[in-house]
Formats: structure tokens, sequence, C-alpha cells
């Protein structure tokens, strides 16, 4: 699978949430809007049966209406929180599609630099590497979150030299 097939999918995943909680946005203030109107009539409908009829006393009138504020309120708590989510959860995305571009950008300097490397003999035969890029990826991405090289090397399924090596080329002693 090519690099930027990944990217796309990558991309593509994230937008994907993204529509997710906007869909949601959309449906917590169609909610919020039938609550609000729902307890708008409702109070009404309690001042007019009060008004007209007189048939029950203005302290449970008065209890009722009180309710009827708390959910409007409650739910303006609840959308405001959603928004703030929805957020948070944009900015994460971004990041981490950014995150994910200079990634990108790193492997590709990384394997830019080993082609430059002219290899140890003219035919380039010995033994190929059995670390793929995603694996060098994953090594630098572990290490920058604090891992040691031996939780690497035991996530991987690497040896600690083979992880060294991987995160440090340039300290690596190189034979002719």
């Amino acid at each position: 699978m090519k690099k930027e097939d990944i990217m796309a999918m990558s991309k593509v995943q994230l937008e994907t949430e993204i529509e997710k909680l906007r869909y949601e946005l959309e449906r917590s203030k169609r909610e919020i809007k039938y609550y609000r109107d729902m307890t708008s009539s409702q109070a009404q409908k309690i001042e007019d049966i009060y008004a007209e009829k007189n048939v029950i006393g203005k302290d449970v009138y008065e209890k009722l209406k009180a309710d009827c504020d708390y959910y409007c309120q409650q739910l303006e708590i609840s959308n405001k929180t959603h928004n703030r989510i929805l957020k948070q959860e944009h900015q994460r995305h971004d990041d981490l599609i950014k995150s994910f571009e200079e990634q990108t950008v790193e492997l590709q300097a990384f394997r830019n630099s080993e082609k430059a490397i002219k290899p140890h003999n003219e035919r380039g035969a010995g033994r190929k590497t059995k670390i793929s890029d995603r694996e060098i990826l994953m090594a630098k991405n572990y290490r920058n979150s604090g891992n040691t090289y031996l939780e690497i090397a035991s996530l991987l399924g690497l040896a600690v030299g083979t992880v060294y090596k991987i995160l440090n080329p340039d300290k690596v002693k190189k034979t002719l």
C-alpha cells in the first residue's frame, strides 16, 4: 500500500469522524429546540389553565414553571458541553493529521538519506533489513512519547540493539 493511500485513508477516516460529530451536534441542537418548544407550550398551557379555570394553585404552577426552566438550563449546559467536546475533537483530529504529514515528510527524508548512502559493496549484497519503514516510524513515535529502548523492543518484537540502531543511526559504528 502506498503512503499516499495510507495518508488519504487516515484523512478520510478523520473527516468521517468529524462529520459524525457535526451530525450529532445538529441532532442535539434540534433536540434542544424541541424541548424548548415543548416546555414553552407546556408553560403556556399551565398559564392558560391557571388563568381560565384556576384548577391548580399558584404554588404548583410556580413549581412546574421552575421545573421547565431547570430542564431548559440543563439542555443549554449539555449543548455547551457538546460544543466544547466537538471543538476539542476537531483540534485533536487536526493535530493528528499534522503529525501524520510531518512523519510522512520525515520518513521520505529518511528514505532519501538511505538512498544517498553508498552500499557496502557494489552489488548491494549482504543481509537485508527486516525492519519496515512503518516500524521505524512507530519506534520513533514510541521514543518521542517517552518509552525506553527495552519497552520499544518488546512492543515491536525486536532486539534492544536493533531499536537503538534504528533510532540513532548517526551514533552506530559503520564497518567497511
